[in-house]
């Protein structure tokens, strides 16, 4: 025995996703169409706290912005508005993107690009600098500068 389910996902009356649900004895699986996904992930930064509705179109749940119709009870869902991301959650997301930007540790460098080819060091009473040599092969060498540890600037 199992159930199955369909959700779907709408924005000023455009069909922006669909997420079939079958739940088995044993097993749970789902499969999304997606359509202007884009345009959900393009605007998502800039919308505010807001109500969605959930409503019953048959058999299929769907999700939309307007109130569901007088003879469905639906249901008013409250949306908060995004939170801030920090830039230490920036910085971390870039590393784990394989990227480094500036605040990245050593640490990060070392995840997002790999162990340097070279180090140079330097000590002094301002602290430790390294220059970081990162030399691909068939890529233009990159330069990585660390500040006690921290990255300060890089060029290619």
């Amino acid at each position: 025995m199992s159930d199955s389910a369909r959700f779907k996902l709408l924005i000023g009356g455009t069909l922006l996703a669909t997420l079939d649900v079958t739940i088995g004895e044993r097993d749970f699986s789902m499969r999304t169409h997606t359509r202007h996904a884009f345009a959900v992930l393009a605007f998502a930064p800039f919308c505010d706290a807001a109500d969605v509705f959930k409503c019953k179109d048959g058999d299929v749940v769907v999700y939309q912005e307007r109130p569901c119709s007088p003879n469905d009870a639906g249901e008013t869902i409250k949306l908060k508005p995004p939170k801030e991301i920090t830039r230490e959650e920036k910085v971390a997301f870039a590393a784990a993107s394989g990227k480094i930007m500036i605040g990245s540790t050593a640490a990060q460098v070392r995840a997002a690009w790999g162990p340097p080819t070279d180090i140079n060091r330097s000590v002094g009473t301002y602290g430790v600098r390294e220059q970081w040599v990162y030399d691909r092969g068939t890529n233009p060498t990159q330069y990585v500068y660390l500040e006690d540890g921290v990255v300060a600037s890089w060029q290619n």
